[in-house]
């Protein structure tokens, strides 16, 4: 049986880059032999539900930087992979591809750079840029989260077409198994994702504080942690917004959360592929986003179940907001095409994408 490897960062934390690695891994395990393999491992399991079948091997113990350990990080996944006779290897996202690439020199395991995040993300620095170059340079397959970034990768590194493909992250199939039934009715904004800069809080709280002086029977809910949680409740404070627009904390079951609100905005100012906004729309949610590098162009249907503004646009965003505030019928409108173009995000569709990508990699020569 051909045996595959998903590198995690660390799968004890709670992310997009953790959440798509556990999925890959739980859907394949009936196929191929599968190893989760984490760099690091701060807390005592791993953020999601892993499918006992599945071999989980951290490569050490608490939590860390990459660079300081990067010869003794390489040299022990070097050792799993002989070990294990891993076949085909996949670094989710590019920080972990220092450690994938120095660990496949001697061996004869095919290598799979999976871009998180995109190439016109700045907010990571030279480090991240290096690492987007080595995967793309040093691996057998790049894979992006859109056809944009795919382009971007060909253009900007010279990579030949083949080498490059656009494989979408999938909406489970339980988000799909009912009717979308969010409540049209309620005067609640919801918005989900990392407490993190890259989401653009600042700019949510700046047009919160326009759109709610003039709408005050309107709340604002933002679900997840990070590491900017203070920051973004202190800017809540200093806007006068403090029981306006709350943050809710991490929450694993969004799928019961989202059908309480009636329009979701997403503020990013970088995204691969957010994977809420597909959530939030599988669930009948009309959506507001920022159509920022990349990934909403690739999910909304302008005009027909979302609005896209132009990036930054903050007036545009709270004329947009507001438009929706003040008109149930085309919130309904929207919510009933929510599903309109969901199907090239389903589980089966996606999941045969990563499957052809493993049997072309097996078929490729080792570099």
């Amino acid at each position: 049986m051909t045996s595959i490897g998903f590198l995690v960062y660390d799968i004890t934390l709670m992310g997009g880059a953790e959440r798509v690695a556990i999925s890959l891994a739980n859907a394949m395990i009936g196929q191929y032999d599968v190893h989760l393999i984490s760099v690091f491992f701060e807390k005592d399991k791993p953020c999601f539900p892993v499918d006992s079948r599945v071999n989980i091997h951290r490569l050490k113990d608490g939590c860390g930087s990459i660079p300081p350990h990067l010869i003794s990080l390489c040299s022990g996944l070097r050792r799993y992979i002989r070990q294990e006779s891993i076949d085909v290897m996949f670094s989710i996202t590019a920080g972990v591809n220092s450690v994938m690439v120095g660990a496949a020199i001697g061996t004869k395991v095919k290598t799979v750079f999976c871009e998180h995040s995109n190439l016109d993300n700045h907010f990571y620095g030279r480090k991240h840029r290096f690492r987007q170059w080595l995967g793309s340079r040093f691996c057998t397959q790049v894979v992006t989260l859109t056809e944009r970034d795919a382009a971007n990768f060909r253009e900007q590194f010279r990579l030949p077409a083949h080498k490059v493909r656009c494989i979408y992250n999938w909406i489970g199939d339980e988000w799909l198994e009912k009717a979308p039934d969010c409540r049209l009715d309620s005067h609640r904004i919801v918005t989900a994702g990392r407490l993190t800069k890259v989401k653009g809080y600042d700019r949510l709280t700046a047009v919160a504080q326009k759109v709610l002086e003039r709408y005050p029977d309107w709340e604002w809910h933002i679900y997840g942690d990070g590491e900017d949680r203070e920051q973004i409740e202190a800017d809540i404070k200093t806007r006068g917004l403090t029981g306006r627009v709350k943050l809710m904390g991490a929450h694993s079951h969004m799928r019961e959360i989202y059908p309480q609100y009636s329009l979701y905005v997403l503020t990013s100012y970088y995204e691969g592929l957010p994977l809420a906004l597909l959530e939030a729309q599988s669930c009948g949610l009309p959506l507001v986003a920022y159509n920022c590098p990349t990934g909403p162009e690739e999910i909304i249907l302008d005009r027909r179940n979302g609005l896209l503004i132009p990036p930054g646009d903050q007036t545009a965003l709270a004329a947009a907001i507001e438009q929706l505030m003040e008109n149930e019928e085309l919130r309904r409108q929207f919510s009933d095409h929510s599903r309109d173009a969901i199907d090239k995000f389903s589980r089966g569709k996606i999941l045969k994408q990563w499957q052809e990508l493993i049997e072309d990699c097996l078929r490729q020569q080792v570099r």
